[in-house]
Protein backbone atom coordinates (compact mmCIF):
# COMPACT_ATOMS: atom_id res chain seq x y z
CA UNK A 1 0.00 0.00 0.00
CA UNK A 2 2.80 2.52 0.90
CA UNK A 3 4.56 1.74 -2.73
CA UNK A 4 1.35 2.56 -4.38
CA UNK A 5 0.50 5.86 -2.20
CA UNK A 6 4.06 7.03 -2.88
CA UNK A 7 3.84 6.88 -6.99
CA UNK A 8 0.50 8.94 -6.20
CA UNK A 9 1.98 11.03 -4.15
CA UNK A 10 5.16 11.64 -6.84
CA UNK A 11 3.25 12.94 -9.32
CA UNK A 12 2.49 9.64 -11.40
CA UNK A 13 -0.43 8.28 -12.06
CA UNK A 14 1.16 4.44 -11.94
CA UNK A 15 -0.17 1.22 -10.20
CA UNK A 16 1.94 -1.96 -8.70
CA UNK A 17 3.16 -4.91 -10.93
CA UNK A 18 -0.07 -6.33 -9.83
CA UNK A 19 -2.66 -4.11 -11.64
CA UNK A 20 -0.32 -2.01 -13.62
CA UNK A 21 -2.20 -2.71 -16.87
CA UNK A 22 -5.85 -2.48 -15.18
CA UNK A 23 -8.00 0.31 -16.48
CA UNK A 24 -11.40 0.97 -14.83
CA UNK A 25 -14.07 2.27 -17.41
CA UNK A 26 -17.56 3.28 -17.49
CA UNK A 27 -20.14 3.83 -20.14
CA UNK A 28 -23.06 6.46 -19.58
CA UNK A 29 -25.45 6.99 -22.55
CA UNK A 30 -22.89 7.45 -25.49
CA UNK A 31 -20.09 8.83 -23.14
CA UNK A 32 -17.51 7.00 -21.69
CA UNK A 33 -15.40 7.01 -18.58
CA UNK A 34 -12.28 5.50 -18.14
CA UNK A 35 -8.62 5.68 -15.73
CA UNK A 36 -6.21 3.63 -15.23
CA UNK A 37 -2.69 3.27 -15.76
CA UNK A 38 -3.21 2.86 -20.08
CA UNK A 39 -6.40 3.46 -20.88
CA UNK A 40 -7.26 3.65 -25.00
CA UNK A 41 -10.84 3.91 -25.92
CA UNK A 42 -11.30 2.11 -29.00
CA UNK A 43 -15.17 1.28 -28.94
CA UNK A 44 -16.87 3.09 -31.89
CA UNK A 45 -19.86 5.15 -31.30
CA UNK A 46 -18.87 7.39 -28.60
CA UNK A 47 -19.92 10.81 -28.05
CA UNK A 48 -17.75 12.78 -24.99
CA UNK A 49 -15.06 10.89 -23.30
CA UNK A 50 -13.20 11.55 -20.37
CA UNK A 51 -9.81 9.58 -19.36
CA UNK A 52 -7.82 9.83 -16.80
CA UNK A 53 -4.26 7.77 -15.82
CA UNK A 54 -0.90 7.77 -17.33
CA UNK A 55 -0.75 6.62 -20.94
CA UNK A 56 -4.15 7.77 -22.61
CA UNK A 57 -5.31 6.85 -26.35
CA UNK A 58 -8.06 7.63 -28.23
CA UNK A 59 -8.14 4.93 -30.93
CA UNK A 60 -11.77 5.10 -32.29
CA UNK A 61 -13.47 8.03 -33.56
CA UNK A 62 -15.87 10.55 -31.43
CA UNK A 63 -18.65 12.73 -32.14
CA UNK A 64 -18.63 15.19 -29.12
CA UNK A 65 -15.53 16.01 -26.59
CA UNK A 66 -12.33 14.73 -25.50
CA UNK A 67 -11.47 15.48 -21.90
CA UNK A 68 -8.25 14.04 -21.09
CA UNK A 69 -5.83 14.37 -18.50
CA UNK A 70 -2.82 12.22 -17.95
CA UNK A 71 1.29 11.97 -18.48
CA UNK A 72 0.93 10.65 -22.11
CA UNK A 73 -2.08 11.48 -23.96
CA UNK A 74 -2.25 10.84 -27.70
CA UNK A 75 -5.40 11.66 -29.83
CA UNK A 76 -5.31 8.73 -32.67
CA UNK A 77 -8.59 9.18 -34.11
CA UNK A 78 -11.26 12.24 -35.55
CA UNK A 79 -12.72 14.53 -32.53
CA UNK A 80 -16.32 15.54 -33.71
CA UNK A 81 -16.25 18.63 -31.19
CA UNK A 82 -13.22 20.02 -28.68
CA UNK A 83 -10.06 18.61 -27.06
CA UNK A 84 -8.69 19.44 -24.12
CA UNK A 85 -5.85 17.86 -22.81
CA UNK A 86 -3.37 18.18 -19.64
CA UNK A 87 -0.16 16.32 -19.81
CA UNK A 88 3.23 16.13 -20.00
CA UNK A 89 3.06 14.94 -23.73
CA UNK A 90 -0.01 15.80 -26.14
CA UNK A 91 -0.12 14.12 -29.36
CA UNK A 92 -2.85 15.40 -31.98
CA UNK A 93 -2.37 13.09 -35.28
CA UNK A 94 -5.81 13.04 -36.00
CA UNK A 95 -8.35 15.79 -36.73
CA UNK A 96 -10.51 17.79 -34.72
CA UNK A 97 -13.16 19.76 -36.08
CA UNK A 98 -13.54 22.56 -32.69
CA UNK A 99 -11.42 24.20 -30.67
CA UNK A 100 -7.79 22.42 -28.64
CA UNK A 101 -6.59 23.38 -25.80
CA UNK A 102 -3.67 21.99 -24.14
CA UNK A 103 -1.51 21.93 -21.61
CA UNK A 104 1.73 20.24 -21.48
CA UNK A 105 5.71 20.42 -21.29
CA UNK A 106 5.89 19.17 -24.99
CA UNK A 107 2.61 19.19 -27.47
CA UNK A 108 2.72 17.86 -30.92
CA UNK A 109 -0.31 19.20 -33.43
CA UNK A 110 -0.61 17.00 -36.20
CA UNK A 111 -3.67 16.83 -37.82
CA UNK A 112 -5.89 19.97 -39.12
CA UNK A 113 -7.68 21.63 -36.48
CA UNK A 114 -11.07 23.35 -37.09
CA UNK A 115 -11.48 25.63 -34.85
CA UNK A 116 -9.39 27.67 -32.68
CA UNK A 117 -5.66 26.65 -30.86
CA UNK A 118 -4.56 27.35 -27.68
CA UNK A 119 -1.76 25.98 -26.24
CA UNK A 120 1.19 26.66 -23.35
CA UNK A 121 3.86 24.43 -22.70
CA UNK A 122 7.69 23.83 -22.68
CA UNK A 123 7.88 22.95 -26.56
CA UNK A 124 5.55 23.12 -29.42
CA UNK A 125 5.35 21.82 -32.28
CA UNK A 126 2.65 23.02 -35.38
CA UNK A 127 2.91 21.18 -38.12
CA UNK A 128 -0.75 20.79 -39.50
CA UNK A 129 -3.79 23.60 -40.09
CA UNK A 130 -5.49 25.64 -37.86
CA UNK A 131 -9.32 26.95 -39.23
CA UNK A 132 -9.13 29.50 -36.32
CA UNK A 133 -6.78 31.76 -34.33
CA UNK A 134 -3.65 30.08 -31.96
CA UNK A 135 -2.88 30.85 -28.74
CA UNK A 136 0.73 30.15 -27.81
CA UNK A 137 2.86 30.31 -24.55
CA UNK A 138 5.61 28.78 -23.59
CA UNK A 139 9.11 28.42 -24.69
CA UNK A 140 9.97 27.24 -27.63
CA UNK A 141 7.42 26.65 -30.93
CA UNK A 142 8.40 25.21 -34.38
CA UNK A 143 5.82 26.87 -36.18
CA UNK A 144 5.15 24.82 -39.61
CA UNK A 145 1.79 25.29 -40.40
CA UNK A 146 -1.28 27.96 -42.15
CA UNK A 147 -3.14 29.07 -39.62
CA UNK A 148 -6.06 30.95 -41.29
CA UNK A 149 -6.93 33.58 -38.17
CA UNK A 150 -4.63 35.54 -35.76
CA UNK A 151 -1.98 34.45 -33.82
CA UNK A 152 -0.68 35.39 -30.54
CA UNK A 153 2.59 34.59 -29.22
CA UNK A 154 4.18 34.61 -25.76
CA UNK A 155 7.47 32.34 -26.53
CA UNK A 156 11.32 31.94 -26.23
CA UNK A 157 12.08 31.51 -29.67
CA UNK A 158 10.33 30.62 -32.95
CA UNK A 159 11.50 28.04 -35.48
CA UNK A 160 9.46 29.53 -38.93
CA UNK A 161 9.07 26.19 -41.25
CA UNK A 162 8.45 26.65 -44.86
CA UNK A 163 4.60 25.79 -44.73
CA UNK A 164 4.92 28.58 -41.98
CA UNK A 165 1.90 31.23 -42.75
CA UNK A 166 -0.74 33.24 -40.78
CA UNK A 167 -3.39 34.77 -42.25
CA UNK A 168 -4.98 37.21 -39.83
CA UNK A 169 -2.36 39.58 -37.69
CA UNK A 170 0.38 38.65 -35.26
CA UNK A 171 0.79 39.79 -31.94
CA UNK A 172 3.91 39.37 -30.40
CA UNK A 173 4.54 39.34 -26.52
CA UNK A 174 8.83 39.45 -25.78
CA UNK A 175 10.44 40.31 -22.97
CA UNK A 176 12.73 42.63 -25.11
CA UNK A 177 11.33 43.86 -28.11
CA UNK A 178 11.97 43.15 -31.60
CA UNK A 179 13.98 39.54 -30.38
CA UNK A 180 11.85 37.33 -32.60
CA UNK A 181 12.08 37.62 -36.30
CA UNK A 182 9.44 36.85 -38.81
CA UNK A 183 9.82 36.46 -42.24
CA UNK A 184 7.95 38.02 -44.73
CA UNK A 185 6.52 35.30 -46.54
CA UNK A 186 4.38 33.90 -43.23
CA UNK A 187 3.13 37.44 -42.55
CA UNK A 188 3.56 41.65 -43.77
CA UNK A 189 5.58 43.52 -41.32
CA UNK A 190 2.05 45.42 -41.03
CA UNK A 191 0.06 43.15 -39.42
CA UNK A 192 2.78 41.98 -36.79
CA UNK A 193 2.44 43.77 -33.23
CA UNK A 194 4.89 43.86 -30.54
CA UNK A 195 4.03 44.47 -27.04
CA UNK A 196 6.73 44.15 -23.70
CA UNK A 197 5.74 41.34 -21.62
CA UNK A 198 4.37 43.62 -18.53
CA UNK A 199 1.15 43.89 -20.62
CA UNK A 200 0.87 40.75 -21.27
CA UNK A 201 -2.08 38.85 -20.06
CA UNK A 202 -0.96 35.67 -21.24
CA UNK A 203 1.83 35.55 -18.36
CA UNK A 204 0.77 38.67 -16.11
CA UNK A 205 4.37 39.97 -14.43
CA UNK A 206 2.83 38.77 -10.58
CA UNK A 207 5.99 39.98 -8.91
CA UNK A 208 6.47 43.16 -10.82
CA UNK A 209 9.97 42.37 -12.31
CA UNK A 210 9.38 44.00 -15.66
CA UNK A 211 8.72 47.45 -14.07
CA UNK A 212 11.42 46.94 -11.59
CA UNK A 213 13.92 46.57 -14.40
CA UNK A 214 12.23 49.52 -16.30
CA UNK A 215 12.18 51.62 -13.35
CA UNK A 216 16.22 50.77 -13.02
CA UNK A 217 17.08 51.69 -16.85
CA UNK A 218 15.42 55.05 -15.92
CA UNK A 219 17.45 55.72 -12.36
CA UNK A 220 20.58 54.54 -14.81
CA UNK A 221 20.25 56.98 -17.87
CA UNK A 222 19.26 59.89 -15.22
CA UNK A 223 22.36 59.46 -13.42
CA UNK A 224 20.68 58.71 -9.92
CA UNK A 225 22.04 56.85 -7.31
CA UNK A 226 21.17 53.20 -6.90
CA UNK A 227 17.96 51.81 -5.24
CA UNK A 228 18.13 50.33 -2.01
CA UNK A 229 17.65 46.66 -2.22
CA UNK A 230 13.79 45.79 -1.39
CA UNK A 231 13.70 42.87 1.29
CA UNK A 232 12.55 39.85 -0.01
CA UNK A 233 8.83 39.03 0.81
CA UNK A 234 7.49 36.31 2.46
CA UNK A 235 6.09 33.20 0.82
CA UNK A 236 2.79 34.46 2.59
CA UNK A 237 0.33 33.02 -0.36
CA UNK A 238 2.04 29.49 -0.37
CA UNK A 239 1.89 29.32 4.42
CA UNK A 240 -2.05 30.76 4.04
CA UNK A 241 -2.77 28.36 1.80
CA UNK A 242 -1.07 25.20 3.50
CA UNK A 243 -2.98 26.75 7.01
CA UNK A 244 -6.51 26.78 5.34
CA UNK A 245 -5.94 23.17 3.81
CA UNK A 246 -4.56 22.19 7.55
CA UNK A 247 -7.39 24.02 9.49
CA UNK A 248 -10.05 22.35 7.08
CA UNK A 249 -8.69 18.93 7.42
CA UNK A 250 -8.35 19.44 11.23
CA UNK A 251 -11.89 20.34 11.68
CA UNK A 252 -13.51 17.66 9.40
CA UNK A 253 -11.09 14.87 11.10
CA UNK A 254 -12.38 15.94 14.47
CA UNK A 255 -16.31 16.46 13.97
CA UNK A 256 -16.78 13.59 11.69
CA UNK A 257 -13.66 11.15 12.55
CA UNK A 258 -15.48 8.15 11.68
CA UNK A 259 -16.63 9.36 7.94
CA UNK A 260 -13.21 11.03 7.16
CA UNK A 261 -11.06 7.71 8.53
CA UNK A 262 -13.22 5.61 6.04
CA UNK A 263 -12.70 7.79 3.85
CA UNK A 264 -8.94 8.26 4.44
CA UNK A 265 -8.78 4.16 4.62
CA UNK A 266 -10.72 4.45 0.94
CA UNK A 267 -7.67 6.62 -0.56
CA UNK A 268 -4.80 4.69 1.07
CA UNK A 269 -5.99 1.37 0.33
CA UNK A 270 -7.78 1.42 -3.29
CA UNK A 271 -6.30 4.77 -4.86
CA UNK A 272 -7.37 3.94 -8.26
CA UNK A 273 -11.11 3.24 -7.38
CA UNK A 274 -11.42 6.48 -5.81
CA UNK A 275 -9.80 8.43 -8.27
CA UNK A 276 -11.94 6.57 -10.49
CA UNK A 277 -15.48 7.44 -9.08
CA UNK A 278 -14.32 10.82 -8.07
CA UNK A 279 -13.52 11.62 -11.81
CA UNK A 280 -17.05 10.18 -12.64
CA UNK A 281 -18.63 12.18 -10.07
CA UNK A 282 -17.52 15.54 -10.59
CA UNK A 283 -17.71 15.26 -14.07
CA UNK A 284 -21.48 13.85 -13.84
CA UNK A 285 -21.69 17.47 -11.55
CA UNK A 286 -20.22 19.34 -14.43
CA UNK A 287 -22.51 17.87 -17.34
CA UNK A 288 -25.53 18.09 -15.11
CA UNK A 289 -24.87 21.90 -14.57
CA UNK A 290 -24.61 22.68 -18.35
CA UNK A 291 -27.84 20.09 -19.08
CA UNK A 292 -29.97 22.15 -16.58
CA UNK A 293 -28.81 25.39 -17.91
CA UNK A 294 -29.63 24.40 -21.68
CA UNK A 295 -33.55 23.59 -20.39
CA UNK A 296 -33.68 27.25 -19.15
CA UNK A 297 -36.02 26.08 -16.22
CA UNK A 298 -33.10 24.36 -14.65
CA UNK A 299 -31.31 27.45 -14.30
CA UNK A 300 -32.73 28.19 -11.14
CA UNK A 301 -30.80 24.80 -9.99
CA UNK A 302 -28.04 24.70 -12.09
CA UNK A 303 -25.85 26.77 -9.17
CA UNK A 304 -26.62 24.88 -6.31
CA UNK A 305 -25.03 21.99 -8.99
CA UNK A 306 -21.67 24.48 -9.17
CA UNK A 307 -21.88 24.88 -5.72
CA UNK A 308 -22.48 21.20 -4.72
CA UNK A 309 -19.21 20.78 -7.46
CA UNK A 310 -17.03 23.21 -5.58
CA UNK A 311 -17.74 21.69 -2.18
CA UNK A 312 -17.16 18.01 -3.38
CA UNK A 313 -13.79 19.15 -4.83
CA UNK A 314 -12.53 21.10 -1.65
CA UNK A 315 -13.64 17.89 0.57
CA UNK A 316 -12.10 15.64 -1.75
CA UNK A 317 -8.82 17.86 -1.59
CA UNK A 318 -9.02 17.86 2.38
CA UNK A 319 -9.73 14.56 2.92
CA UNK A 320 -6.39 13.16 0.53
CA UNK A 321 -4.01 15.87 2.02
CA UNK A 322 -5.72 14.08 5.40
CA UNK A 323 -4.67 10.82 4.35
CA UNK A 324 -1.15 12.09 3.41
CA UNK A 325 -0.53 13.22 6.36
CA UNK A 326 -1.50 9.60 8.28
CA UNK A 327 0.26 7.84 5.45
CA UNK A 328 3.66 10.21 6.00
CA UNK A 329 3.46 9.76 9.64
CA UNK A 330 3.18 5.97 9.45
CA UNK A 331 6.93 5.83 7.80
CA UNK A 332 7.85 7.23 11.14
CA UNK A 333 5.88 4.65 13.45
CA UNK A 334 2.79 6.46 13.75
CA UNK A 335 -0.33 4.80 13.90
CA UNK A 336 -4.00 5.83 13.09
CA UNK A 337 -5.05 8.75 14.55
CA UNK A 338 -7.37 8.18 17.50
CA UNK A 339 -6.73 11.80 19.47
CA UNK A 340 -7.93 14.90 18.33
CA UNK A 341 -4.50 15.99 18.29
CA UNK A 342 -3.04 13.66 16.43
CA UNK A 343 -5.82 14.09 13.65
CA UNK A 344 -4.70 18.02 13.56
CA UNK A 345 -0.92 16.78 12.96
CA UNK A 346 -1.43 14.40 10.73
CA UNK A 347 -3.99 17.25 8.53
CA UNK A 348 -0.93 19.91 9.18
CA UNK A 349 1.75 17.45 8.28
CA UNK A 350 -0.34 16.83 5.14
CA UNK A 351 -1.26 20.09 4.35
CA UNK A 352 2.10 21.12 3.92
CA UNK A 353 4.01 17.47 2.55
CA UNK A 354 1.01 18.18 -0.85
CA UNK A 355 2.04 21.69 -0.81
CA UNK A 356 5.36 21.28 -1.21
CA UNK A 357 5.22 18.02 -3.92
CA UNK A 358 3.08 20.66 -5.90
CA UNK A 359 5.66 22.92 -6.38
CA UNK A 360 7.70 19.75 -7.94
CA UNK A 361 8.06 20.94 -11.94
CA UNK A 362 5.70 19.25 -14.36
CA UNK A 363 4.14 17.07 -12.09
CA UNK A 364 2.99 18.89 -9.03
CA UNK A 365 -0.17 20.39 -11.32
CA UNK A 366 -0.92 16.90 -11.60
CA UNK A 367 -0.87 15.86 -8.64
CA UNK A 368 -2.88 18.76 -7.31
CA UNK A 369 -5.61 17.44 -9.62
CA UNK A 370 -5.46 13.52 -8.58
CA UNK A 371 -5.59 14.03 -4.99
CA UNK A 372 -8.63 16.06 -5.03
CA UNK A 373 -10.38 13.33 -7.57
CA UNK A 374 -9.25 10.54 -5.03
CA UNK A 375 -10.90 12.14 -1.85
CA UNK A 376 -13.79 13.19 -3.66
CA UNK A 377 -14.23 9.22 -4.96
CA UNK A 378 -13.81 8.57 -1.26
CA UNK A 379 -16.28 10.58 -0.04
CA UNK A 380 -18.97 9.55 -2.77
CA UNK A 381 -17.81 5.74 -2.25
CA UNK A 382 -18.66 6.75 1.45
CA UNK A 383 -22.04 8.43 1.01
CA UNK A 384 -23.63 6.84 -1.75
CA UNK A 385 -21.86 3.53 -2.30
CA UNK A 386 -22.40 3.01 -6.36
CA UNK A 387 -23.12 -0.36 -7.10
CA UNK A 388 -20.28 -0.65 -10.37
CA UNK A 389 -17.83 -1.11 -7.32
CA UNK A 390 -19.93 -2.83 -4.39
CA UNK A 391 -17.99 -6.45 -4.04
CA UNK A 392 -21.24 -9.00 -4.47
Amino acid sequence: MKKVFAGLVAGLLALPASAQDVAEALSLGRDSYGAGRAVTLSDEGRDDVFLAGERLRLASEISGTAHMAGRWVDIDAPVGADVYALGQRVTITAPVAGDVSAAAQRIRIEAEIGGDLRAAGSEMSLDAPVMGTAVLTGEIVNFDATVSGDVVLSVNEVDWGNGAEIGGSLVIYEEVLDTISVPASVIAPDRIERRGLSGNPLAPDLFGETAKQEAKNARRALGLPKAEPEPEPLPTGFLSGVLVLALIGAALSVIWPRSIAAMRREVLGRPLRALTIGFVGLSTAIGATVLLAITVIGLFVAPVMVLAGVLLWVLGYAVATYAVGVWALSWFGGGDPITNGERAMSAGVGALAVGLLGLIPYLGWLLLIVLPLMGAGAALLRWLRPGLFVQA
